[in-house]
């Protein structure tokens, strides 16, 4: 996984060529914590961003995959915190989310073990 700032910026045009744009910028972070457990237990590694669309000036659906390490093969339950319930279906997860709260936590339980990763 990688950090960084990206500006992304959107433009439509209609057949008269009138045009809108709207911009707006993604961070990504590195986890401010990463795994409750053992070292080399079950950990949320990272997150493959598939998607972020434009929903409204201040909203943005993110579609993405959460990474895992030290799996054991056991079912994995995720969920992201005050956002979306438990489920041990695989994603990838999609989510419209505000702009004025940027970061999100997920959290995954396999076995005993949970971690939990800041995106």
């Amino acid at each position: 996984s990688s950090t960084g700032v990206s500006t992304v910026v959107v433009t439509a045009t209609d057949g008269g060529g009138l045009s809108a744009s709207t911009g707006f910028t993604v961070t990504v972070t590195a986890p401010v914590s990463a795994t409750i457990g053992e070292p080399g237990s079950f950990t949320i590694t990272g997150v493959q961003t598939v998607s972020c669309v434009v929903v409204s000036g201040g909203q943005r659906a993110v579609t993405f995959t959460p990474q895992y390490g030290g799996m054991t093969g056991g079912p994995i339950n995720f969920s992201v915190v005050n956002e979306r319930a438990a489920t041990s279906d695989p994603g990838p997860y999609t989510l419209t989310l505000y702009t004025d709260n940027p970061t999100i936590t997920l959290s995954a339980q396999q076995g005993s073990t949970a971690a939990t990763y800041r995106y």
